[in-house]
């Protein structure tokens, strides 16, 4: 997020921002751990004004499973990553100007009202999930992954 947008928009819709709140807990019930997630009320944006593709591909359970016969009969090691926020770190496209209202609670040093403009993708945002795709699939053929024809979600890699 920039900080503070003093710019005049005047067809700019502002999202809306909110928190989401959450308790984990132990096995036992004994509390873990507080999380907080900050998100966006994507249901605000307009599709080709400030997003345009929301369709995000999901690895085939086909895929999974195939995978995992293949491991197991050439005796292979697989792993597995889970991405903290993944959405979160991937950015907007140029072409996706987006502004929030800042979180209730947050503090601006502004003298005048201010909007937050977007520069990383949040949760909420409706082409959110596109985008992490994107980026991950980029972050893959960097280092030299090559994308399935059958499974797009499915990268290959030669050791």
């Amino acid at each position: 997020m920039e900080s503070c947008s003093k710019k005049r928009h005047t067809k700019i819709k502002i999202l809306k921002s909110t928190w989401a709140f959450k308790i984990k807990r132990l096995p036992s019930g004994k509390l873990r751990k507080f999380k907080a997630r900050l998100c966006v009320h994507g249901d605000l944006q307009t599709f080709g004004v400030n997003y345009w593709e929301t369709y995000a591909r999901v690895v085939s359970w086909t895929t999974v499973r195939l995978i995992t016969v293949l491991a197991l009969v050439h005796d292979l090691h697989s792993k597995q990553v889970d991405y903290v926020n993944a959405y979160c770190q991937a950015p907007l496209k140029d072409h996706e100007e987006l502004y929030m209202e800042p979180p209730r609670g947050y503090k601006l040093n502004c003298e005048v009202p201010c909007v937050l403009k977007l520069l990383m993708s949040l949760y909420g945002l409706r082409q959110a999930g596109s985008n992490w795709f994107l980026y991950l699939k980029d972050s893959l053929m960097r280092r030299g992954f090559r994308q399935s024809a059958l499974d797009p979600c499915f990268f290959i890699r030669n050791m």
